[in-house]
């Protein structure tokens, strides 16, 4: 957890220094942290954060949107999953040693329950297969925290950044459902290929699923749902996790398919940041 705080004022702090100062210079600083911190003991994401803040940095100064900026933000994040995916289809028996040695260390601490030590076992390697793809969604979510903390850094220290889209008004690319269907494809395949469509699929599910939680917001806001009714719905997602990331799941790949909330350019109505239903 601090690793993962220490990722986003890292990027932050890069992207503020390339836009205060120069964005060579600071492109100069942010390659040499990088490449010491992946040099040192620390973890692997935290080298890559200053490149995160220097992609948004450089879509910036080109004037891009924000979509453009996280697509930028999430490459460092993608470079680190595939070079996971490389090195868990390279090591073999050391990857099956691993979760022997997790599933070890969690019924120590006793924190198996009544779970069976197949399924745990089994549990575990699902987990370790998916650590590509948890890497990748992690870098993501520090890039979006990051730039955001960036934004409201700007005010103060009078910078030039454009807007990050709120919440309900987020929507991902279309061709999100191709990249699903590819991994769905993959799957069916043996070797780093087949861990390469898992994670892809995993991936791109979270992201429908976080399309519905916009769209539940975006609702939410237009029809001024009070704060103690949101707050309870926010719990029973909580409790419910299992059945409620599904059905935002399928809430999201339906707003894909019938754009709701009209967001898409051919039907830009869309209210903003700034309408009367927030």
């Amino acid at each position: 957890m601090e690793s993962w705080l220490a990722s986003i004022m890292l990027a932050s702090l890069t992207l503020v220094t390339a836009r205060r100062y120069d964005l060579q210079r600071a492109a100069i600083l942010a390659l040499g942290a990088a490449g010491l911190l992946a040099a040192s003991s620390l973890p692997l994401s935290l080298a890559g954060a200053p490149l995160i803040g220097l992609a948004a940095a450089v879509q910036v100064e080109r004037q891009r949107a924000y979509g453009l900026i996280v697509a930028a933000m999430a490459l460092p994040g993608l470079l680190q999953s595939l070079y996971l995916l490389l090195s868990v289809s390279q090591q073999g028996l050391l990857f099956e040693e691993q979760a022997e040695q997790l599933v070890a260390q969690i019924k120590a601490v006793g924190w198996q329950g009544e779970v069976d030590d197949t399924i745990l076992r089994e549990m575990v390697l699902i987990g370790l297969r998916l650590q590509p793809g948890t890497e990748f969604l992690a870098a993501l979510l520090t890039g979006v925290l990051a730039y955001r903390l960036g934004y409201l850094a700007s005010g103060p220290l009078r910078l030039s950044l454009p807007s990050d889209v709120p919440l309900k008004l987020w929507r991902p690319w279309s061709e999100l459902f191709w990249a699903l269907l590819a991994g769905s494809v993959l799957i069916m395949l043996d070797g780093w290929l087949e861990s390469l469509g898992l994670n892809l699929v995993v991936v791109v599910l979270i992201l429908y699923a976080v399309q519905g939680l916009a769209v539940v917001r975006f609702y939410f806001d237009y029809v001024g749902l009070p704060g103690l009714a949101r707050t309870l719905f926010y719990v029973i997602l909580l409790f419910t996790s299992g059945l409620s990331v599904l059905a935002l799941t399928l809430l999201g790949l339906l707003d894909a398919r019938f754009d709701w909330r009209r967001l898409s350019p051919a039907r830009q109505t869309a209210p903003s940041e700034g309408d009367s239903i927030r």
